[in-house]
C-alpha cells in the first residue's frame, strides 16, 4: 500500500455527513467488499457524525487508509467541539442517550467496528477512533 489516504470532512450540521458517506464507499472500492461491509463503515460514519454534530457542537470527521497487521484498515475518527464525555462506561452502555435517541449511536458503533476508542478530556471535546478491518 502505498502512503495512507485521509480526507477530513467538516461537521456542521446532519446535512454534511453525505460527503463523509460516499467517502467512504469510495475508499472502500478498491478492496472489493459486499454490502454488508459498506453497511457497516456508513453506519458507523453516520452514528460517529451525528453526534458530533448534536452532541459536539460540530467538529470534524476524517477517514483514512491506514496500514495494520492483517492489511488495512479503515479508520474514522470523529473529533467534535463540545463539552467532552464524563462518564464514557454509561456514554457507552446500550441505550444510554442524552437527548430522546435510541442510545445506541456510540455503543451500536462499538459493536460493529474491530477496533474503538475514545478520548474525552475533561477540559472538552471527544475524540472517537473506530478501526474496521479490510
Amino acid at each position: 500500500m502505498s502512503a495512507p489516504a485521509s480526507l477530513s470532512f467538516p461537521l456542521v450540521c446532519a446535512a454534511d455527513l453525505e460527503a463523509a458517506r460516499v467517502a467512504a464507499v469510495r475508499l472502500l472500492a478498491p478492496f472489493a467488499h459486499g454490502p454488508r461491509m459498506l453497511a457497516r463503515v456508513k453506519t458507523i460514519v453516520s452514528e460517529l457524525g451525528r453526534n458530533v454534530v448534536q452532541h459536539g457542537g460540530g467538529g470534524t470527521l476524517t477517514l483514512a487508509l491506514t496500514p495494520h497487521a492483517q492489511g488495512v484498515a479503515l479508520r474514522i475518527e470523529a473529533l467534535d467541539c463540545g463539552p467532552g464525555i464524563t462518564d464514557v462506561a454509561l456514554a457507552l452502555s446500550p441505550g444510554f442517550s442524552t437527548t430522546r435517541g435510541l442510545g445506541l449511536g456510540l455503543s451500536g458503533s462499538r459493536h460493529l467496528a474491530d477496533r474503538f476508542e475514545i478520548t474525552a478530556p475533561r477540559g472538552g471535546g471527544t475524540l472517537v477512533t473506530a478501526w474496521v478491518w479490510l
